[in-house]
């Protein structure tokens, strides 16, 4: 196994020694894997919440802004499950409103996941609140109300997310909270004005 291939392998395990070894033996840290994505190491430290590997990494000279070569993902969005590493990123020039080529930010993706702790650390870090993605005019808090994720939806609305917006379709977040049949969604929304 050469230098690079360990460095993936310990980046997927998490296994910080054989990170620091791979990185001694001459493994570069922004190299890309061979899968369809084409990833890098800090990628799948991201992914799978290696926050010492994402540190090793990001002080090695990771790029954390580097997307994939196939979504165009960065190692932010990638991370949203695991704060600390959300919280290593930005705070090491990880830019807050990076979009996919489908214009889906870090925020958007926490939001629809329930992701409270991300959504916090990306907000405090400048992160849009009201960002709509490029093919539907998706927005964070549509994506809260449409899964059910009332505290991200309340931590949208103390930030100043846009009540009323409409995507593509016309439907606000109050629409899809009611046709998918998130009560407690709805009814904070109407709390606030929504229409």
């Amino acid at each position: 196994m050469d230098a690079n291939d360990m460095l993936f392998a310990a980046a997927k395990d998490g296994n910080l020694q054989n990170a620091r070894n791979a990185i001694a033996q001459g493994a570069d840290v922004n190299a890309r894997d061979a899968s369809l994505m084409r990833c890098t190491p800090l990628r799948w430290a991201s992914i799978y919440g290696h926050l010492g590997v994402a540190r090793l990494l990001v002080q090695k000279g990771a790029d954390v802004n580097a997307r994939d070569l196939r979504k165009g993902v960065a190692p932010l969005r990638c991370a949203v499950e695991h704060p600390a590493v959300v919280k290593l990123l930005v705070e090491n020039g990880a830019e807050v409103d990076a979009t996919d080529n489908d214009g889906w930010t870090a925020l958007l993706h926490a939001c629809a996941e329930g992701y409270l702790e991300s959504a916090k650390i990306l907000i405090e870090h400048g992160a849009n609140v009201n960002h709509a993605n490029r093919t539907s005019r998706y927005t964070p808090l549509m994506a809260a109300a449409n899964y059910g994720q009332l505290g991200v939806a309340k931590l949208l609305l103390e930030n100043g997310a846009e009540v009323n917006a409409t995507n593509i379709e016309g439907h606000s977040a109050l629409w899809m909270a009611v046709r998918f049949n998130h009560p407690e969604v709805a009814n904070l929304l109407r709390e606030v004005g929504a229409t």
